[in-house]
This record gives structure tokens, C-alpha cells and sequence, in this order.
């Protein structure tokens, strides 16, 4: 799925794609967003899984509708188009060799409870989650570097 970019000026990518696969591969965070995942649906076994192993169980346990779904509220959660909330766009980092990245955060109506996306340079979203207050004041301070453990 391809959504508008909402930091065109400073990226000058019209685009940020959201992948089927990066999505199932991330239905833990689904929750976030007010997407139901059925009681069979395992998550202490999913989260256990590699990237792979994810998107196949996902795959198996959810509905292609449930995976869309989700795939286009974070599209939804990363540009100001479809919906009155406030969406910001800030340069940030990820991994722990500092990648440079786009972050989106969108504030929702829900209080204390921010959408956060993380999109690669290449216009790859990587992932969204949420985060209250308290974290989102760390993100600031920490100059917007996310997933600081991970080998991305």
C-alpha cells in the first residue's frame, strides 16, 4: 500500500509504502490501533517466532481482511490526510548504528496515547506502535532514536 508522504518537503519521496508481509509480521502491535485479533490467535507463541514464522502464522490464524485491516490504519496513523488528528513528521534514528529514519506521530483522540511510525529512508515503513506521554517526552530527548537495540 503506498501513502502519502507527509514530509515530501524535507524526504521528497511522494510516497511511504506499507508491505503486506512487514504488516502481519507485526500483529502484535495491532492491539494499538483497535484491531481485534481472535481469542485462537497465540501471541506469547507468535511473538516467539522469527520475522518468517510470524508472517506465517499470521497468516494462518488471521484473515487477509484483518491484515488489510491493520495495513491501512497505520497508513491512516501516518498522514494527516485521512483524518482531523494532528500528524507531526520529525527526522529521527533507528537500530544501534543510528540508521537515519522519518518518524511520524500522530496524536489520537484516545488521552495519553500516541501513534508512532518509523519509516526507512527508502520510504519502507518499518513499524508503528504506541506510546504515552512519558515515552513520547523520552523519544524527544533521546533525539528521536528508536529501536536503539536493534540491528536493522
Amino acid at each position: 500500500m503506498l501513502v502519502p508522504n507527509s514530509a515530501k518537503a524535507r524526504t521528497k519521496r511522494d510516497y511511504t509504502r506499507v508491505e503486506f508481509e512487514q504488516t502481519a509480521s507485526h500483529m502484535h502491535h495491532a492491539p494499538d490501533f483497535n484491531i481485534p485479533l481472535p481469542s485462537d490467535f497465540n501471541m506469547s507463541h507468535y511473538m516467539n517466532l522469527d520475522r518468517a514464522g510470524r508472517i506465517d502464522y499470521a497468516q494462518q490464524k488471521l484473515s487477509r481482511e484483518t491484515i488489510i485491516n491493520y495495513q491501512n490504519e497505520i497508513g491512516k496513523s501516518m498522514c494527516p490526510l485521512f483524518g482531523p488528528k494532528k500528524t507531526l513528521s520529525v527526522p529521527g534514528f533507528a537500530g544501534k548504528y543510528k540508521q537515519n529514519t522519518e518518524l511520524t506521530i500522530q496524536q489520537t483522540n484516545i488521552p495519553d496515547k500516541t501513534i508512532l511510525g518509523i519509516i526507512r529512508e527508502d520510504g519502507l515503513h518499518i513499524s508503528s506502535y504506541s506510546l504515552d506521554d512519558e515515552a513520547l517526552r523520552e523519544l524527544a530527548k533521546d533525539g528521536f532514536w528508536v529501536l536503539k537495540n536493534r540491528n536493522l
